[in-house]
């Protein structure tokens, strides 16, 4: 279980795993649980508790954001719910980077799993 807290609507943070793709494969299935409590989102979209999963590409892992994958994005307060996405692995792609982020949002999230 995951806990994290924004107290500071100016502030951002991002937790990251990076995650090998099968290259036999150009599917991947991402699942995760997660609630939320008294998120205030900012005026932007991507100001609010996310979980999204980004490319990387090349041996210096450059991030792909035209291909981002936002698996969840959630403002105020939710109970825990599922959350599952199939993504389409691209060529060239070799790992991907799981990210929660609480960008410029105050709140507290909880992953599950």
């Amino acid at each position: 279980m995951l806990h994290l807290t924004n107290s500071h609507s100016e502030q951002r943070i991002v937790l990251s795993q990076t995650i090998p793709v099968d290259q036999h494969s150009n599917e991947m299935i991402v699942t995760v649980s997660a609630l939320s409590d008294s998120i205030v989102a900012g005026d932007r979209s991507w100001q609010a508790g996310r979980l999204v999963v980004v490319s990387l590409r090349g041996d210096d892992r450059q991030s792909d954001y035209q291909i981002p994958y936002e698996i969840f994005n959630l403002d105020g307060s939710n109970p825990l719910q599922s959350y599952r996405m199939q993504i389409h692995i691209y060529p060239g792609i070799s790992v991907v980077s799981v990210q929660v982020q609480l960008l410029d949002a105050r709140a507290f999230i909880t992953i599950c799993k």
